[in-house]
């Protein structure tokens, strides 16, 4: 008789362990609830943020490539900045285009990079002086 009480009192207990499980359960679903709503709210707003940031910039093109020789790479800054060196050093610039000054940076890279395939170490300042 006392092994059959024992076994009803590990069952009620068994049983107790388990409701007040089921119950914690059900008390823990209305706050995942809010949670989930609140993670949403948030979730929409952040699309909503960035969707108005990115309508704020404008695409703009800062430095473009000219050309490439071997492994110089001639960008449109580098015609500008020779063509800026060039006045202020008192060199007349009338006659002298865009096109003509990217060919003259070519060759310059042409022949450094020439220089480099054939293992003669020349410098930039012997490169310029042609």
């Amino acid at each position: 008789m006392n092994l059959k009480f024992s076994k009803t009192k590990n069952s009620i207990y068994i049983g107790a362990l388990l409701l007040s499980g089921f119950a914690i359960a059900q008390d823990s679903i209305p706050n995942a609830e809010a949670d989930q709503a609140q993670a949403m709210e948030a979730a929409a707003e952040a699309v909503t943020v960035k969707k108005d940031s990115s309508n704020n910039f404008k695409r703009i093109k800062l430095d473009g490539i000219a050309a490439v020789v071997g492994d110089y790479v001639i960008l449109d800054s580098d015609i500008e900045k020779t063509l800026i060196d060039l006045k202020s050093q008192g060199a007349s610039t009338e006659d002298i285009t865009h096109c003509g000054l990217l060919g003259k940076l070519m060759e310059d890279r042409l022949y450094a990079n020439q220089a480099v395939q054939d293992s003669i170490l020349v410098s930039d300042d012997e490169v310029n002086a042609t």
